[in-house]
């Protein structure tokens, strides 16, 4: 008898994460100007009302400035402002890179005051959950507004500060109740603010000043969890006034209230390049990517370093070629920017083996899907050199090998953004089609439920289907993977699914190379994804016996024990979920 019990622990989502305990976050995109002021205060901060609100529909968009805010976790979102009086900036958001949708919470009207919210960030940890931020375009208040449903209805949680009329605030989560916000406001008597939520949003604790505790103010951080944490910046120099990526990386293991160098390996063929690095992405509360800039001679190589203990120890996964155009100098001291003119690589870390590296100018596109142990070199087509002279590059963020979204950006000509959808090859501008038909909600935990379909095998592989039924009288959506973790004898998790779009016995046969499809599901209709694994002992790593899985439907955070007896002898793998019942598209 299946045993269903409501849990965080494992989530299945695509993008920014991974099938484990914990769920998956990332770090802010955008970049920040750096303040030049300290000061320094504790406080919590309590939300005195929570109100639940309804977008607007979906709408033509006439002319306007778009500005990607996120991608990852199956879900992009992007701030457009119309360019007119009579129409409030909007939040759009898409799935698939095809069909977009108003998100968009109600603005309060008045008439001195028509449309004062401007949306300035988005962090995301599934399709649909996530917050959004915005400012209230005629003071310094900021607003945040949750929503557990991708957007249909948004929950107003307590805003905060950016501290100047030319400062910002930034966001990020790392789960549902896990989060920071970060304000920079240069040449305010208050630059900088950091505070931290363990539940939602609702209420937040702010922190001691970076600057008095051995970090530094200017530094955008990114936390595996509440108490473990990174400081630094990303790799596009001169952003919005922001530093370039500097020779040091700061990390905290108190919650962000003091802050140490972090030791991170230099291989010996680097011991005299110019080091800069990036921000760490974190998948779960130990398991994460970090990226790091090696200038050498006129070469750039980007080196990819992960971690499974939140960041204490890295270790060296795969090196890359790429362009950079940039001459480095960097200073010796921890809290003083690098030098640098011209342009460095951007990064992106759609997921933990998933990694995105743009040369400079966007001039060539080098992409992993297997923690950098092959890379494919991709020669980029739709980036003209309109785009690209003088402008700053910056990755917004990647979904998989296939989705991306970059940024470049110049003073004198704003910003121009691009998307691709095969893994780099052509670019084209990001915009939001005249027209966009509402897609089915996402499914619910109330409206699924979750049992073991048909298995099989052959030549040392196992295969276990898993059925996923509608049982509501609703239409409803899944997409991306669900969560899988082997339980044994005692019901403890032993081991977690490694999502991949296809395997031995199945997946996306179909579309190898991806996106999942976005699965409609009629009332009683079923849809499934495959569990397979390996029965032949290889070398001298056990085998695991598992006496059950603890499955999650995508997206969604109700758990289910099925009774499964597996031998799995190098991991498990775990594929999209799928229209039919075999967890396989394809021959």
């Amino acid at each position: 008898m299946a045993i269903v019990r409501t849990t965080t622990c494992v989530v299945g989502v695509l993008g920014l994460g991974v099938l484990l305990v914990g769920c998956g976050g990332s770090s802010p995109l955008q970049a920040i100007k750096p303040p030049t002021h300290k000061s320094s205060s504790t406080s919590t901060t309590t939300a005195t009302s929570t109100t639940r609100t309804t977008p607007t529909t979906s709408r033509p968009v006439t002319t306007s400035t778009l500005e990607p805010l996120y991608l990852g976790n199956g879900i992009g979102i992007i701030a457009e402002d119309p360019q007119s009086a009579s129409t409030c900036p909007q939040l759009f958001s898409t799935v698939d890179s095809v069909y977009w949708h108003n998100i968009s919470p109600p603005q309060p009207s008045s008439a001195a005051e028509p449309c004062p919210y401007f949306w300035q960030s988005a962090s995301f940890i599934s399709p649909t959950q996530g917050w959004v931020l915005g400012r209230d375009g005629g003071n310094t208040t900021t607003v945040l507004f949750s929503t557990d449903n991708g957007g249909t209805s948004w929950t107003r949680e307590i805003g905060s500060s950016t501290g100047s009329n030319g400062g910002v605030q930034v966001i990020g989560f790392t789960s549902e109740g896990d989060g920071w916000r970060q304000q920079f406001a240069t040449g305010s008597n208050a630059p900088y603010l950091l505070e931290t939520t363990a539940d939602g949003g609702e209420t937040w604790n702010e922190l001691p000043q970076q600057s008095g505790s051995g970090g530094c103010p200017f530094a955008m951080d990114v936390f595996a969890d509440p108490m473990d944490g990174f400081a630094g910046n990303d790799f596009t120099p001169g952003a919005m006034g922001a530093p370039p990526p500097q020779a040091f990386i700061w990390q905290t293991t108190d919650g962000g209230r003091s802050w140490r160098q972090a030791v991170v390996p230099r291989p010996p063929a680097f011991v005299d390049a110019d080091a800069f690095y990036g921000l760490p992405t974190f998948f779960n509360p130990t398991n994460g990517v970090l990226p790091v800039d090696y200038e050498l001679d006129g070469v750039a190589t980007m080196a990819f370093y992960a971690t499974a203990d939140a960041g204490m120890a890295w270790t060296l996964e795969s090196t890359v070629k790429t362009t950079s155009t940039a001459d480095t100098s960097p200073r010796a001291t921890a809290c003083s920017p690098s030098e640098t003119q011209g342009d460095l690589p951007a990064v992106g870390v759609a997921d933990a083996p998933t990694w995105w590296v743009l040369g400079a100018g966007g001039t060539d596109v080098e992409v992993t899907s297997n923690s950098g142990l092959s890379w494919t070199d991709v020669n980029p087509a739709g980036i003209g050199s309109a785009e690209t002279a003088g402008a700053d590059l910056s990755f917004v963020g990647a979904i998989g090998s296939t989705v991306a979204w970059i940024t470049f950006s110049d003073e004198a000509t704003g910003s121009r953004s691009f998307q691709t959808t095969d893994g780099g090859r052509t670019w084209f501008p990001i915009d939001i089609p005249p027209s966009a038909p509402p897609p089915a909600p996402s499914c619910g935990n109330d409206q699924l439920a979750i049992a073991l379909g048909g298995a099989g095998g052959g030549l040392g592989h196992e295969g276990q289907a898993l059925l996923i039924t509608n049982v509501s009288s609703a239409t409803c959506t899944l997409f991306g993977y669900p969560g899988v973790a082997g339980l044994d004898d005692a019901g403890q998790q032993v081991i977690q699914a490694v999502r991949t779009l296809s395997g031995y016995l199945g997946g996306l046969w179909n579309s190898p190379e991806g996106p999942p499809p976005t699965v409609t599901l009629a009332p009683q209709q079923t849809a499934s994804a495959l569990v397979e694994w390996t029965d032949v002992n290889i070398g001298s790593t056990p085998c695991v016996q598992l006496h059950g899985l603890l499955v999650t439907a995508p997206n969604t955070t109700r758990s289910v024990d099925l009774p499964v007896a597996a031998s799995p002898c190098s991991g498990m793998e775990v594929h999209p979920v799928v229209p039919g019942t075999s967890g396989t598209v394809g021959d």
